[in-house]
């Protein structure tokens, strides 16, 4: 049966593969797949700095931080402006204003957010089974969690 890739699977998809922890080589088994998959998922929700959330984490986001986040860095910016006049004055403060609502395509995702999720899911699946060279390779104890 096709998977219908939407420009959200496509841009996970391509996070995923460029990723510099991405092995070059395919995992031995399916519970290496899913080691894999569970460290990239955190550093993604906790570490990675999204540009278009102002460059705050999925999870500080989700949490409610991101505003208090915003709120500290413009302070501190103001603050470095007023005390180094001479380097901030040719330029504007940064936009440090909380966004609403992210979109990958702003108009056509709003009515897929749940098509979308369950499609991301079925990427990682896939991302992971082509790393997984045997049959043999799936009767590791651990199974796939996304």
């Amino acid at each position: 049966m096709p998977v219908a890739i939407t420009s959200y699977s496509e841009s996970l998809f391509k996070t995923v593969k460029y990723h510099y922890t991405f092995p070059e080589s395919p995992f031995k088994c399916l519970s290496e797949a899913s080691g894999w998959v569970e460290q990239f998922m955190h550093w993604y929700n906790d570490n990675h700095q999204h540009s278009e959330m102002k460059f705050v984490t999925p999870n500080q986001r989700h949490n409610g931080l991101d505003r208090t986040i915003l709120e500290n860095r413009k302070k501190v910016m103001e603050q470095a402006r007023r005390e180094r006049t001479e380097r901030s004055n040719r330029r504007k403060t940064r936009n440090l204003m909380p966004i609403e609502v992210v979109y990958l395509n702003p108009g056509k995702d709003e009515n897929n957010v749940t098509e979308n999720k369950l499609q991301l899911k079925m990427v990682l699946e896939l991302i992971v089974k082509q790393k997984v060279t045997s049959i043999a390779h799936y009767r590791c104890k651990n199974t796939l969690r996304v």
